[in-house]
Parts: structure tokens; C-alpha cells; sequence
């Protein structure tokens, strides 16, 4: 119960609780509410089966997407020693010579992955793919302050990543010897045939999904919070509108029905429910040559 008379006039049924505050706020008779965090905290833990639940689903369906529509891959890789003709012949290795070595591997690097090296390789294998299309398989990446080279074939097929592999690793020497002179190329580790797939790595995709449906009913339920603005007990009437409670009128059909009784009368009988039975007593008549003024239990 509230008595405020100013407050008549300002609301009805038609008003939002939005425009009643903002009318309040103008005559500094509502408190701005604060968000605070422990609020917020205890919603959240009273939502905890359903945040577990929504990251469960969410980790689950990405795990099936994955294996369902993500198809997996397969690397069969070799690596190789670059040099050149000049270098060997020399007694003494200056600075300056591991630096042009160094640089020079990134030019091999660049040869490695042309389209000449790539149609040479595909008329090897026999596969009827352009050189574009092997192309798209092949990384080479250069050692950090190395002259060794590491050449990736990636496909979706493992015997196809085997045999790309190994037509690059035979062209390749002969290719680099002839465009880059006095060059020369040695592998050091022979392509291997896969036996597991390299993507997709389904345990990131299981714990990416289920964070990312953990965060994601987290935020929504923060929003939800912080949007709700409906007065659920005496402390936020009080905190939104600077107003004392006088009273509170109790429920009390929940009340009673909470302790297993409640009390239901009609105009002939008084019914009175507890515990296992109901009991039906006739309403006293107000004829005095008859009619029954006994309770009776039907």
C-alpha cells in the first residue's frame, strides 16, 4: 500500500512504467537505478541449469556439425636442403653467405610453388588437374634462419596428398637446378602417407561451441536482466520511487495452501478440507420445526 496523492493523477493502466518513471525523475521523486553486479550474480545462479544446458546443447551440436559437414584433411609434407654450386666449393662460410642463403630460400620458396613446377607435377601424377587446382594444395614454408625448406600437401583425399607430394619432391630439384643457376636441392625427409586427418580437430570444435553457447546465454540473459524493470517486491517499489511501504497484502490462497489447508464456503454447506478428508457441515437452519443442525461427514 502506498499514499502518495501526487502520484494519482501521473499514472494509469494506459501508462507505461517507462513514461511514469520518466515523469517521476523530472520531479525528482524516482531514484535512477544502479546496476550492480551481485543482482545480476543471482540471476545468473538461479538460471545455472539452464546455462548448462544451453552450453551442453551448443557444444554437442558443433561436435555433430563438424563431423556431418566439415570433410577432413590429410598433410603429407617433405622437407629439403638448398645450396648452391659456388658455396660448396668454397673452404670458408662468411655472414654474408649464410645471409644470401637465407634469402635465397625464400626464392625457392617462390619457384616451388609456380605453375611450372605444378603443371610438371600434375603431367607426373596423371590426375587431369590444372596446375591452379594443385596449386591450391601446396604451402611451402621456409625455416626460420635455415637453408631447409618444408613443403605441405593438403587434400581431402590421403593417397591424392601422398602422390602430390612425391611428384613435387621429384620435379622440384631438377626445376630449381635449371632456372636458378649453380642451385641445388636435396630432400631430407620423403613424404609419408597420412593415416589421420590433420582438420577438423573435433575437440576444439566440441569446447568452441560449448563456450560460445555458454557466453552467449550468459549475454542474454544479463540483457534480459538489466531490461527487466518490473517491480517485484516492496525493496524495488522503494528503491524506484522513494516511497515508504505501509502495508502488504499477503496471498493468501497460497498462503493456506502452502500449510495443506484452505477454507471454501458455499450458501447450503460449510466444506472444510484438511489433511486426508473433506468434511461437508450442513449450514444451521433458521426453521425450528426441522432440518438437520448436525455436522455430517460425507
Amino acid at each position: 500500500m502506498v499514499n502518495n496523492p501526487e502520484m494519482k493523477t501521473d499514472y494509469s493502466a494506459e501508462t507505461s512504467k517507462q513514461e511514469y518513471t520518466r515523469r517521476l525523475e523530472e520531479k525528482g521523486k524516482v531514484k535512477r537505478t544502479e546496476i550492480t553486479l551481485m543482482p545480476i550474480l543471482n540471476e545468473l545462479l538461479k538460471k545455472l541449469w539452464l546455462i548448462g544446458l544451453a552450453a551442453f546443447i551448443c557444444g554437442i551440436g558443433a561436435d555433430i556439425y563438424c563431423h556431418l559437414f566439415i570433410a577432413p584433411s590429410y598433410l603429407s609434407s617433405f622437407t629439403a636442403y638448398v645450396n648452391n654450386a659456388k658455396e660448396r666449393n668454397s673452404d670458408t662460410v662468411t655472414n654474408s653467405d649464410m645471409q644470401a642463403r637465407i634469402r635465397i630460400v625464400k626464392t625457392y620458396s617462390q619457384v616451388i610453388k609456380s605453375k611450372a613446377v605444378m603443371q610438371a607435377a600434375a603431367e607426373k601424377m596423371e590426375s587431369g588437374q590444372s596446375a591452379n587446382e594443385l596449386l591450391s594444395y601446396v604451402q611451402v614454408e621456409p625455416a626460420s634462419d635455415s637453408e631447409v625448406i618444408t613443403v605441405n600437401v593438403t587434400t581431402e583425399n590421403p593417397d591424392f596428398s601422398y602422390e602430390l607430394a612425391n611428384a613435387i619432391a621429384d620435379v622440384a630439384p631438377a626445376y630449381l637446378e635449371d632456372v636458378v643457376e649453380g642451385s641445388s636441392m636435396r630432400i631430407i625427409d620423403s613424404p609419408e602417407l597420412p593415416t589421420s586427418s590433420v582438420a577438423p580437430v573435433y575437440a576444439k570444435w566440441l569446447i568452441g561451441g560449448f563456450a560460445g553457447g555458454l557466453i552467449l546465454i550468459v549475454l542474454i540473459l544479463v540483457i534480459r536482466f538489466i531490461r527487466d524493470d518490473t517491480v517485484k517486491n516492496e525493496n524495488d517499489l522503494e528503491n524506484y520511487f522513494s516511497l515508504p511501504v505501509v502495508g502488504i497484502i499477503p496471498d493468501m490462497d497460497n498462503a493456506m495452501s502452502a500449510n495443506g489447508y484452505s477454507y471454501n464456503y458455499d450458501y447450503n454447506y460449510y466444506n472444510y478440507s484438511y489433511g486426508y478428508g473433506d468434511y461437508y457441515y450442513k449450514k444451521p437452519s433458521n426453521n425450528k420445526s426441522g432440518g438437520d443442525e448436525d455436522g455430517s461427514k460425507k
